[in-house]
């Protein structure tokens, strides 16, 4: 069990890692487009729809929605 849960924390570790990479380059290539904001939510709406329009807009939001309510039921069920 301690293997195949080492395994899978260095898997979701690595992915976790590209995917900030990934925001830290778009907040890092975007400032002249967009300019600079006290915080990233401004960087990562205006990037949303400026590639995909409403519809990044969208996405991006129910993105954020699902990742509040996990957390939420986390805390939760954590609490409970």
């Amino acid at each position: 069990i301690f293997t195949t849960t080492a395994k899978t924390g260095v898997v979701a570790a690595g992915f976790l890692a590209l995917l900030y990479v990934g925001i830290a380059y778009l907040g890092a290539t975007t400032t002249e487009k967009f300019g600079l904001f006290e915080t990233g939510g401004p960087v990562l709406s205006g990037a949303s729809a400026y590639y995909f329009g409403t519809f990044g807009s969208v996405m991006l939001a129910v993105i954020i929605i699902l990742a509040c309510l996990t957390t939420s039921i986390g805390l939760v069920t954590a609490c409970g």
